[in-house]
């Protein structure tokens, strides 16, 4: 019967050691997880910010049609005022300039 005691209290302590063992594992396991969710969250916080700057970027891209039908360029006042904005017609004519002391053989230019 002393051998019977002796071998459940044995049992009893290798018990009370492994349940401690565990209860420092689980307290160290929950630790870990609580870390993890915070570095997910903040993961989470960073994407949720980084797609918001790309979608804010992309609002900013020409569209395709964009491209495809650019918007008339703007020309400066002072530029405009040079611009002739009558179609050409037979007084605007190409003219034909020779150079000074040039042949019948020298080229003629046009203006």
């Amino acid at each position: 019967m002393d051998a019977e005691l002796q071998t459940i209290v044995a049992s009893a302590q290798r018990l009370l050691t492994l349940s401690r063992r565990l209860a420092q594992e689980n307290s160290a396991l929950l630790e870990r997880l609580e870390e993890a969710q915070s570095r997910i969250e903040l993961l989470q916080r960073r994407t949720a910010e980084a797609r918001t700057r790309v979608e804010a970027a992309l609002e900013r891209l020409p569209t395709l049609a964009d491209l495809n039908h650019p918007p008339p360029a703007a020309t400066p006042p002072a530029a405009m005022a040079s611009v002739d904005t009558q179609p050409p017609g037979p007084e605007t004519e190409p003219m034909a300039v020779s150079a000074p002391g040039s042949t019948a053989e020298t080229p003629t230019f046009l203006l």
